[in-house]
């Protein structure tokens, strides 16, 4: 095997080399910046003679590939993972190393892949490859405690408006109503929101707020924090590298993961996962974690709030045009080339119709295929963030991505009385549940057509859109889910009192 070992003044050289380049001119220079990236993550952790630098250097990547939405970040994770997997191996693993190689790696396959299996396959090996390392660090396992369970959330994201803090608020709000009650906290270890730390408060909710400069900050403040807590459950919204390294190190007899985006989360530390795409352990790292539905009510007052008059306005001026108007916002790199030419087709069937999409990521892909096309004048790209709630009501018909759907942005277009039309998934079938079933496609010939059909005909579409409404209104019902939540609770105790050590030994009248 090749000696990849650089002499201490030749590694330094390299990480100073590439920490001095990043912003427009590490995008000129990607070749080399690329290069130089590729020679430090195949450095043996033993080559690394200062590795508080090696480790900064790794941070100065992400934080490049942040700002610039780069693509080729893809072709790196090879040499990421290879990384990932030699740090991990150490026998006392270097978690400031493995936390800032598994966010990298999380980021790039978040930001560039348009399918859910494809993200997985990405980025899963690195991501076990760390958790591996991580959980030679975990604390022994406890039994949870008899009667009223203590229930904490470790978040990255918090807000009363923010869509990633939304499913843990409607968990914590069916939490509240279980028989016997629960006690319950938050620990919010990145983003914080202090308009909502005061309404959890207001609920009995105790909230700690954690901080930290770096990866491996945050996860001291928030380990801090959930052992002076000492949760029975722990759930997190969340699959980077902190709320990995706090389940592969174990904070709580029983660790959820309240999955919502890419699913990936592997295992050690993993027991159970409210699986909201319905995509199943398969491919995802969720080994043999208890699956738990989830049939979240749709929350009508934040998918629908009163109109922002000025921001309609202005939004209205920027899609200006004739005839009617379909699309769909959120991140561009959704938007595949298959769906690219079924939007194709259906400007070429109705071509008073106009087509426009705006969010995060990176345009140019979309511009092409606009460009190259004969009804491209009658695609707009907006490449800035885009205000859902304007958007929802100036769209005449919203076209759902795929084979990576729309979540927050197909429920609060319905909730305001815009039809979609969706084609079923393979990747995310739960979501097709919250689809009307009238203009769910099983196929791209059949979505194209029924995107025409609503197109062509405005009394049809306008029907389409009162359904859409009553369906969102039907959707709110708590029940299904404050059931479903009180089954979980009793299931994953039940399973974390089984793993508890010393189980034996109380069976058969022994001492633990």
């Amino acid at each position: 095997m090749p000696d990849l070992s650089l002499p201490a003044e030749d590694a330094g050289t390299l990480i100073r080399r590439f920490t001095a380049l990043g912003g427009d001119a590490a995008r000129a220079a990607h070749d080399a910046f690329a290069a130089d990236l590729r020679a430090l993550l195949a450095l043996p952790p033993a080559a690394v003679p200062d590795r508080a630098a090696w480790v900064a250097a790794i941070r100065h990547a992400h934080a490049y590939y942040a700002w610039s939405w780069d693509a080729r970040a893809k072709a790196l994770v090879p040499a990421i993972t290879a990384a990932l997997e030699a740090w991990g191996a150490e026998p006392a693993p270097d978690v400031p190393a493995l936390l800032e190689l598994a966010d990298l790696l999380f980021f790039i396959g978040w930001c560039f892949e348009a399918s859910n299996r494809a993200q997985c396959d990405l980025v899963l090996p690195g991501m076990q490859a760390a958790a591996r390392g991580l959980a030679r660090q975990a604390k022994p396992l406890r039994a949870p405690r008899r009667g009223r369970p203590r229930i904490a959330f470790l978040l990255m994201f918090t807000g009363l408006r923010d869509v990633m803090a939304l499913g843990p608020r409607l968990l914590m709000d069916a939490l509240r109503r279980l028989p016997g009650g629960a006690e319950l906290h938050v620990v919010a270890w990145r983003f914080h929101d202090e308009e909502h730390f005061l309404d959890l408060r207001s609920q009995g909710i105790a909230v700690t707020a954690t901080g930290g400069e770096t990866p491996a900050d945050r996860l001291a403040q928030a380990e801090a924090a959930l052992a002076a807590i000492q949760p029975d459950i722990l759930v997190t919204e969340m699959n980077n590298a902190v709320p990995v390294a706090v389940f592969a190190r174990r904070a709580a007899p029983a660790q959820i993961f309240l999955q919502g985006g890419l699913p990936a989360f592997p295992q050690p530390g993993l027991d159970a996962v409210f699986d909201s795409f319905g995509i199943g352990a398969a491919g995802t790292g969720w080994g043999e974690a208890r699956l738990l539905p989830w049939r979240s009510p749709w929350d009508l007052a934040m998918l629908a709030p009163p109109p922002d008059a000025a921001q309609l306005a202005a939004e209205r001026a920027a899609l200006a045009g004739e005839g009617p108007v379909f699309g769909v916002y959120g991140r561009l790199v959704k938007l595949t080339p298959d769906y690219l030419r079924a939007v194709e087709r259906i400007l070429q069937a109705v071509p008073g119709a106009r087509f426009v999409t705006g969010g995060s990521g990176d345009p140019a892909p979309v511009e092409a295929f606009a460009r190259a096309s004969p009804v491209g004048d009658r695609m707009q790209v907006h490449a800035r963030f885009v205000p859902g709630h304007a958007w929802g009501r100036i769209l005449d018909l919203f076209l759902d991505t795929w084979p990576l759907t729309g979540g927050e942005s197909v429920r609060e277009t319905m909730a305001k009385g815009c039809p979609v039309v969706a084609l079923r998934s393979r990747e995310m079938p739960a979501m097709d549940l919250q689809r009307d079933p009238a203009l769910l496609a099983t196929d791209w010939d059949g979505f194209c057509d029924l995107a025409i059909r609503l197109l062509r005909d405005e009394a049809a579409r306008r029907q389409a859109g009162a359904d859409a409404a009553a369906f969102a209104r039907r959707m709110a019902d708590p029940a299904p889910f404050a059931a479903d939540v009180a089954a979980a609770v009793t299931a994953v105790l039940g399973d974390a009192r089984h793993r508890a050590p010393g189980l034996m030994a109380r069976l058969f009248g022994g001492r633990s």
